[in-house]
């Protein structure tokens, strides 16, 4: 009777492991934040790597380029620049965003990315490339 307890105590031990990692995954949503790994295709991850350079190297000069400075709270700079091109359907303003602190400067960040004469917002990666396809850079 005890060698089979002890020959099942292993397999009970491995099915407690995985309840846990399972309940912990759940916990921290872990599963969704997966999904989103996932679901992000090469177009979501192009456009979350753009920085104006970089726009500027595959999309050419902007018809404008406006770049403002904000001073935040302790050390902080926040930096804004838009930059208006020329799309498919008409100008195309894609709006960066940076926030510097102190001599630091942080990672620019896509913002908005829109039609200021139509006033059509561009959402998704696809919807982006396809309003200014220079962006993919190929």
């Amino acid at each position: 009777m005890r060698s089979m307890v002890r020959r099942y105590i292993p397999a009970v031990l491995a099915v407690l492991i995985a309840a846990v990692l399972v309940a912990v995954s759940i916990e921290y949503n872990i599963p969704y934040w997966l999904y989103e790994v996932v679901r992000q295709g090469p177009t979501e991850r192009a456009i979350y790597t753009l920085t104006p350079d970089l726009v500027i190297a595959r999309c050419g000069t902007p018809i404008s380029d406006n770049t403002t400075t904000h001073s935040g709270a302790q050390n902080t700079v926040m930096v804004l620049r838009e930059m208006d091109y020329h799309g498919g359907t008409g100008t195309v303003t894609l709006s960066l965003v940076r926030t510097d602190e102190g001599t630091t400067q942080g990672r620019w960040v896509l913002n908005a990315m829109h039609d200021p004469v139509n006033h059509a917002r561009y959402g998704s990666g696809k919807s982006k490339f396809a309003a200014l396809p220079c962006l993919a850079g190929k």
